[in-house]
């Protein structure tokens, strides 16, 4: 809210406002910017987690299926050694 006050002397006329109110709207305004940026920016930041964490599940992937890989070589290759005997 703003008041105002006009005063009329023999001088002429003083006029006063408190703009106090609109001041308060500004801040309010300001912080919500503030906090649709800070938002913004978290959104921007876990988007970029759930883009590392497929990146790092496509790694854990390819490792199991070379560990598998392995396993069924050491396998065959056991089998063929197990046919010789010292």
């Amino acid at each position: 809210m703003t008041y105002c006050l006009a005063l009329r002397l023999d001088e002429g006329l003083i006029f006063l406002a408190d703009t106090r109110t609109n001041a308060g709207v500004d801040n309010i305004t300001t912080s919500v910017n503030e906090q649709k940026q800070s938002s913004m920016e978290i959104a921007r930041n876990v988007e970029n987690i759930a883009s590392m964490a497929e990146g790092n599940n496509s790694a854990v992937q390819r490792t199991v299926d070379a560990v598998q890989d392995m396993e069924r070589l050491a396998a065959a290759l056991k089998s063929s050694v197990g046919r010789f005997k010292v």
